[in-house]
Parts: structure tokens; sequence; C-alpha cells
């Protein structure tokens, strides 16, 4: 079986025997083991090796732990220092934690019970605080992840929103242009019968018949003004009057469309739509009256 990586502890003392000794301790608990004679040294060993964990006297030459402790800070800020100093009063132990010390410790150490307790202690804090920063990157990359496919499914959603909108305007711009040629034709049927068959039916009943075609006569001008009775009424009176086209124009003007509007529905010029809106003016006897067409189209309907 693969054995864990090795915990490697740098010892920081000015004092040879004290780092031989904390050496030889940490040693036997299986620790790999660096040694510093200041914080100088200590400083400079840091930047090529990557310790687990940092024991350290306060008051050494050229570099004491104050400012090793400092450099530590802002360096490598999770990084457990443990102090160890025999020289220190209260006010060094509570300047040594401000600065970022994880524990300190007197010496000469009662027993050696107590560094290995502390050192478990700091090594046991370090890895639960950096398993949480994984953790807590982790939900971070995750919240991320599910934020931009949320943003794509809105994206998504939105894009389907204007298709939908811009097909439901289509469909009515072709149920209205649907509806707009049906009352053409019914106009055209309406007027076709008025001017090509009642003319006809009008000349029969001036001809002498007997009287049995002549109740015929009566059966078809009476079945036929059934057929189209709703068909002109729907119309109206005046409305009657139109071309099929002159009706086209009419409804796209009732339902408030420009004349360039128009012209592009019926794929025409706009001049010819004002044609058709004058002869419509002229046809319901409002040519030069100063009346709204469309008011006065939706008037009659």
């Amino acid at each position: 079986m693969n054995q864990p990586p090795l915990c490697t502890v740098l010892v920081v003392d000015d004092e040879p025997g004290i780092r031989k000794t904390l050496s030889t301790h940490l040693a036997k608990w299986q620790f790999k083991v660096l040694t510093a004679a200041n914080g100088c040294q200590a400083m400079a060993l840091m930047k090529s090796a990557c310790p687990d964990a940092v024991i350290t006297d306060l008051f050494m030459p050229e570099v004491d732990g104050f400012e090793l402790l400092k450099h530590l800070r802002k360096t490598t800020p999770e990084l457990p220092v443990i102090v160890i100093s025999g020289q220190g009063d209260r006010g060094d132990v509570i300047e040594a934690l401000r600065l970022g010390a994880w524990d300190y410790l007197y010496k000469p150490i009662e027993s050696v019970s107590f560094l290995r307790l502390a050192i478990n202690r700091a090594l046991e804090k370090a890895r639960l605080l950096s398993e949480n920063r994984a953790y807590r990157d982790h939900l971070e990359g995750l919240v991320a992840q599910k934020s931009a496919e949320l943003l794509d499914q809105q994206k998504i959603l939105m894009d389907k929103t204007v298709s939908l909108e811009k097909a439901n305007e289509a469909l009515k711009r072709l149920l209205d242009q649907r509806e707009i040629e049906k009352k053409a034709i019914e106009q055209a049927m309406v007027g076709n019968l008025k001017r090509f068959v009642f003319p006809y039916l009008d000349e029969l009943e001036r001809v002498p018949l007997d009287k049995r075609a002549a109740s015929y006569v009566d059966i078809v001008r009476t079945n036929i003004e059934q057929l189209i009775s709703p068909v002109s009424k729907s119309l109206g009176g005046a409305y009657r009057d139109l071309t099929p086209a002159e009706i086209k124009v009419a409804d796209f003007i009732r339902q408030g469309y420009s004349t360039k509007s128009i012209a592009q529905a019926l794929n025409t010029s706009p001049s010819t739509v004002e044609k058709h809106r004058n002869n419509i003016r002229r046809k319901l006897d409002i040519l030069n009256k100063k009346l709204n067409l469309q008011t006065y189209l939706n008037s009659l309907a």
C-alpha cells in the first residue's frame, strides 16, 4: 500500500542544541525536518521549500521571530506557526499571536507530548481549513456553472418567446388578410349578382309570363336575396358600392394601417393605395369633408 506523504516541519532556532533535540523528536514522530538558525535563513529556505508547519524561537540574531511571523503572514498566511521561547513575557506572547502564531509554548518544554499535541492540532486545523477552502471553491464553481446554465436557459426561453411573438404577429396578419379577402369575395359576389343577375330578373318580371313561369322567377329572386342577405347586411349600405380592391384597402384603413403598410401588404404602390382612398371617400360621399376615414369606416361596421 502507498504510504501517506510525510509532513515537513521547519525548525527555526539560533541554539544548535535546541534544533537537534526538536529534530530528533520530530523524526521519531515521522516528520520530515528542515532547520534554520534565524529568520533570515528561514526566509531563504522558504523560497525553495514548502513546509507544512513552522516551529520558531522569537529572539534570534539578524532576523528574529517577530519579523519572521510578519513575513509568513504576508507570504503564507495559512501556514501553521508554533512559537517556542523562554525569554518572552506576556506581551511578547500577545504580540506573537497577533502577528499570526497559532500556538505558543515556553522553554523548557515540560513534556515533548505538549509539543506533539500542538503540532498535530495545528496540522489538523490547517487540513480542515484547506478542505473548507477547497469545498468553498467547489461550491462557488458549481454556483457559477449553474448560473451560466440558467442564463443560457433564460436566453433560449427569451429567443423562443420572441419567435413565438413573431409567429403570432404573422398569424394575425394572415388571418386579417384572409378576413379582408373573404369580405372582398362576398362584395364581388353581391356586386356580380346585382349587376349580371337581378337586371335580367327585372326584365323577366316585365315580360308577360304565365302564372307558373312568374312563380319560378319570384322564387329565384327570393332565394338569391335570402342567400346574400347576411352578406349584404355585414357589408353595410354604402360599403356595397366599393370594388373588391377598395374593400381590401378600406378594411386595412379601418384597422389602423398606414398607406405604406397597406401598400406592402397588398404588394402595390403607395400612390395606388392613395387612389383607392380617394375613391372610397368619393363613394362614401366624404371626399371633401373633414372626416377621419378610419373613424368613419368603423362607424359603418
